[in-house]
């Protein structure tokens, strides 16, 4: 008896490193984040030993229910979440046990689509996946093996064109208590089982069920259209409000530039007439100083607005331009001394422009926190060139920073519970090979650098 359970056991691994890598590869995509196929094998491996123990209960459980799809999906779904939470324990939990138990849903609807008609057909040959036919378990293995493949290239196609991450982001804010998250669980578990259901009160064959099954994901596929619609039409409106936006800042920093211009004409014939004054009584010295004076005056209120107008033109990114003009606002308003240098139009990178605004904020933010209260100064320069985009952001610094730890969760130079911006800047990084960061201390200056390259 023994015997015959270890064999039944081994039966199941093909289905299960399949299902598992299809998951996870699933998982990444919702989460935003490059697949990493070496983790994909690691962790399925690992999955793959954690399943026997629960296979055990996972037998024990059909012996008393009599369901065994359904416990077979209880246990996958317990199995997979736990793995995933291991592996992600720093990112919030309530995101990642929603974002697995959605992978797992993904995962499922279309196996069972195409699971029950190839079961089906399979039955008329005679052929089963027991370990008595081992011919039988050769054919599904490799079946599943091309099933799984083909939801890759389903989910790859679909991510493609409607952006699963975005969509998974737009509807998580409705899944973010743990009561919902249950709730999803339940239902989610009574869909991928309702095969079983259907059968065991004889509704239906199998053949009937894979079509109900293809009709509720053509359904789910009609429902992701309609979701990318709706999240295009507020990225539309918000594009507009943005734009509406920069629209006013930009005519305030003309209104700005013309109030300077309107006081410095004043200003300027009331020097004119002292340094002719001046110039007569032949007090040359004073003359100097006077025109230096004026020059300073022109550079500090209206060459540098003038400037800063011009460096914004060449930002063609809308994301980014809203961006820099809050932040410039927010400058001018706190009085911190920001010069900025944009070489070049920037019209595009590989980094999405909100994960490029996202990590240019972050790194203002904290510039801005750190020089608030020693008077110092920022500078950013931002260069488009035939490799990629180039930023580099620094600031005066007075403190010891330790640069091995400043991406660590938590550490800041300001205090306990600060110290999560460079440790989310870090994760927008890893989200981009083409993307590197730098950070050095030199004197007494906080420089950091961005360099992302073309793809």
């Amino acid at each position: 008896m023994i015997t015959a359970f270890l064999l039944d056991f081994l039966t199941t691994i093909p289905q299960s490193i399949c299902g598992t890598a299809v998951v996870l590869y699933i998982f990444y995509i919702l989460l935003g984040e490059k697949p990493a196929w070496k983790n994909i094998v690691l962790y399925t491996a690992v999955s793959l030993v954690l399943s026997f123990p629960l296979y055990i209960l996972l037998t024990l459980f059909i012996l008393l229910s009599g369901f065994s799809y359904l416990m077979f999906n209880l246990m996958n779904i317990i199995l997979h979440s736990l793995l995933i939470l291991i592996v992600k324990w720093h990112e919030e939990h309530k995101k990642i046990i929603w974002y697995s138990e959605l992978a797992y849903f993904i995962m499922t609807l279309p196996n069972m689509c195409v699971g029950g008609i190839i079961n089906e057909v399979l039955s008329d040959f005679g052929i089963t996946s027991s370990y008595t036919d081992i011919k039988g378990l050769i054919i599904c293995s490799i079946l599943q093996a091309v099933v799984c493949g083909g939801e890759i290239c389903l989910v790859f196609a679909l991510d493609r064109k409607y952006s699963l991450h975005s969509i998974a982001e737009y509807i998580r804010p409705g899944f973010q208590s743990w009561g919902k998250i249950f709730l999803f669980f339940i239902i989610m578990l009574l869909v991928t089982s309702a095969g079983e259901l259907i059968v065991r009160l004889e509704i239906t064959t199998n053949t009937s069920t894979s079509l109900f099954m293809l009709i509720f994901c053509l359904v789910g596929l009609a429902g992701i259209h309609q979701t990318r619609i709706k999240m295009l039409q507020e990225k539309a409106h918000q594009t507009q409000a943005e734009m509406l936006e920069q629209q006013e800042m930009y005519i305030q920093e003309l209104e700005g530039i013309q109030n300077s211009m309107r006081s410095f004409r004043h200003d300027y014939k009331n020097m004119m007439s002292s340094l002719y004054l001046q110039s007569r009584e032949g007090n040359m010295e004073e003359v100097e100083k006077s025109i230096h004076g004026l020059i300073d005056e022109f550079d500090e209120n209206i060459d540098r607005k003038m400037n800063l107008t011009v460096q914004m033109a060449n930002i063609r990114i809308s994301e980014v331009k809203s961006l820099l003009y809050q932040k410039i606002t927010e400058l001018q308003k706190k009085g911190i001394d920001f010069q900025m240098e944009v070489m070049y139009p920037v019209e595009e990178t590989c980094m999405k422009p909100l994960d490029l605004s996202r990590a240019l904020g972050i790194l203002l933010d904290n510039a801005i926190e750190a020089v608030e209260q020693v008077q110092g100064d920022i500078s950013l320069v931002i260069s488009a060139q035939t490799d990629g985009v180039h930023i580099i952001l620094d600031n005066t610094t007075d403190q010891d920073v330790d640069i091995s730890k400043i991406y660590e969760d938590g550490y800041s130079t300001k205090g306990s519970g600060r110290g999560t911006g460079l440790l989310s800047l870090r994760k927008i990084m890893e989200k981009y090979p083409e993307a590197s960061l730098m950070t050095e201390i030199k004197s007494g200056r906080f420089i950091q650098k961005i360099s992302i390259l073309n793809s």
